[in-house]
């Protein structure tokens, strides 16, 4: 057997002297040929091997962070943006506990990471040295697969199957656990890449059946972040034109699932099982298209849809039938690939009446919408629908938003118009802190131009991702609507009834001694900062700072979210 430590003792550099190459080189051409061109981190001692083999790889771009959590929230915006898996780099156990809340987040939003950590040198990990910890005990609870590399020899495989894991259904982010002597070892040459599995085929006849003796009116269609992306959306849009049904988004999703001017759209239901039976109403027939998506927020009692309702759920993970609600029938395999084929042969007569119905009905809908909106627009300080609304008319049309304003959890999605292509992306996690870093990653990915929304409170979870930002020169503004407090708590605690919230007495929810000085934040990072705190100051500086095409920081000072 090969001594890894004396490979050690010879090495450092690229050619370890018999042609091959230390497992931290053989890492990054791996991370190379699984399409990997940016690796987000914060540098260690324990990472500094794989740190120099990044550095030399022609293929990879090292993106700085001044906080775990904050790459971390970087690389699951980037990997959502660009369409592949994303990659963290943390300094052991401290760097890892600091990024546990993004990893966590990146778990409920199923975006496809390897994180990799550094730890200690493994000859003496039995005397517990400093740095060191049970890093896969840490991970494990939170993550797909954990694993921490114990033999040189296993490094290429370990990675691939990291790779293949974090992309297989439903994704998420898996760990990996390098002990500092192995990166420097010498490696064995990688198997190749790992394919995906074909889905199975679902049952499309017996589905196209039931849809077939629902009237348009007694039949909907659920969207959820499974169909993110233009392939998913046009089979939504196909269904959606074939049968004539309405269509709703899940609560709380991540994405921008179907174009908000399609008659048929009715927007994205609330996190409350009590509304999303009245809003259902009388319909007989749901198509659920996706897993893990009736999401609550407040605990209501009663069934999660209306009493008699019948489901069709289209689905990869064959665990997700019956965890939120029960499907009568289940289609297996790639839901997009299932409403398409339902598509080919739900088609019904007389669909084009219903359609210039819908078209109506939602021309009254939008205009009570407006209606509420403009007898909100007098009041100062500004309140958060009527700013993010000035925000959206002074962006031009395709700009991607990322929002994790809890003010705008709902409101947004009614105020943004997109079609096919278009972005927006939410904090479907519900953790604070991935906004701002997430929006730097998908500036990294696209281009940019981006629109952070964020609140105050929010802000200073992760204010470390403006630095990265103006580092890299992204064009993402970071909108901040500042009420000095904890708004959504100070609402929820008021409809909970709770003595202290009567009282008027908001428990650790205040923000304004200190207030938060954000103009010197922002120059601390190198970033530009301007306040405007009405609709004109936001029409005629916005457009500026759009088009400057560097970060900077909009601060708006707002009031109450409530009622709207």
């Amino acid at each position: 057997m090969r001594d890894h430590h004396a490979d050690t003792k010879r090495q450092g550099r690229d050619d370890m002297g018999d042609g091959q190459r230390s497992v931290a080189r053989m890492i990054a051409a791996v991370l190379e040929d699984e399409g990997v061109t940016h690796v987000f981190g914060n540098p260690g001692s324990t990472e500094l091997p794989l740190l120099d083999a990044v550095a030399r790889a022609p293929g990879l771009s090292y993106v700085p962070a001044l906080q775990e959590a904050v790459a971390v929230a970087m690389a699951d915006g980037y990997a959502h943006a660009a369409g592949r898996v994303g990659v963290a780099h943390l300094h052991t156990a401290s760097g890892l506990g600091h990024a546990m809340g993004a990893i966590i987040g990146a778990a409920r939003m199923r975006t496809p990471l390897v994180v990799i950590a550094g730890q200690q040198d493994s000859r003496h990990l039995i005397r517990a040295p400093w740095l060191a910890d049970d890093l896969v005990g840490i991970a494990r609870p939170v993550v797909k697969h954990a694993h921490e590399l114990t033999r040189p020899e296993d490094a290429g495989q370990v990675l691939r199957r990291a790779f293949a894991l974090a992309r297989a259904w439903p994704p998420g982010p898996v760990f990996l656990s390098l002990p500092v002597d192995l990166t420097l070892a010498a490696a064995d040459p990688p198997p190749p890449r790992i394919p995906a599995p074909a889905p199975a085929a679902g049952d499309i006849d017996a589905a196209a059946s039931m849809i077939a003796g629902a009237e348009a009116d007694d039949l909907v269609l659920l969207v959820s972040d499974t169909l993110a992306g233009p392939q998913g959306m046009r089979a939504a849009i196909a269904f959606a034109d074939a049968t004539g049904c309405r269509v709703f988004a899940t609560p709380v999703p991540r994405a921008h699932l179907f174009p908000t001017d399609h008659p048929g759209w009715r927007g994205v239901l609330p996190p409350d099982l009590a509304e999303i039976r009245s809003i259902l109403g009388d319909a007989r027939l749901a198509v659920l298209a996706g897993e893990g998506a009736i999401r609550p927020y407040h605990y209501r009692p009663g069934p999660v849809l209306p009493q008699g309702m019948r489901v069709i759920q289209l689905a990869r993970d064959p665990a997700a039938p019956g965890l939120d609600v029960a499907a009568d029938l289940v289609v297996g395999g790639d839901p997009a690939a299932g409403l398409a084929a339902l598509s080919a042969v739900v088609a019904r007569p007389g669909v084009a009446a219903v359609t210039m119905r819908r078209r109506a009905e939602k021309a009254v809908a939008d205009a009570g919408f407006t209606a509420r909106l403009d007898r909100l627009r007098d009041r100062l300080p500004l309140h958060p629908m009527i700013a993010a609304d000035a925000v959206l008319k002074a962006a031009p049309r395709g700009v991607t938003v990322v929002n994790e304003a809890s003010a705008l959890i709902e409101g947004l999605r009614r105020l943004w118009q997109g079609g096919i292509g278009d972005r927006h992306d939410f904090v479907a996690s519900a953790g604070l802190g991935w906004g701002m870093p997430a929006a730097a990653g998908v500036a990294l990915a696209t281009g940019g131009p981006v629109l952070c929304m964020t609140g105050d409170g929010g802000a200073m979870y992760a204010p470390q991702a403006l630095w990265t930002a103006a580092r890299l020169r992204l064009p993402v503004i970071f909108v901040i609507l500042n009420n000095r407090r904890y708004d959504i708590l100070m609402r929820t605690a008021t409809a909970m009834g709770l003595e202290s919230a009567a009282a008027g007495h908001a428990v650790g929810m205040v923000l304004d001694d200190p207030a938060i000085a954000f103009d010197q934040l922002a120059a601390s990072m190198g970033v530009a900062h301007l306040r405007a705190d009405t609709v004109a100051a936001i029409r005629d500086g916005l457009p500026g700072l759009l088009g400057a095409g560097r970060p900077a920081v909009l601060e708006i000072t707002i009031g109450g979210a409530d009622p709207y």
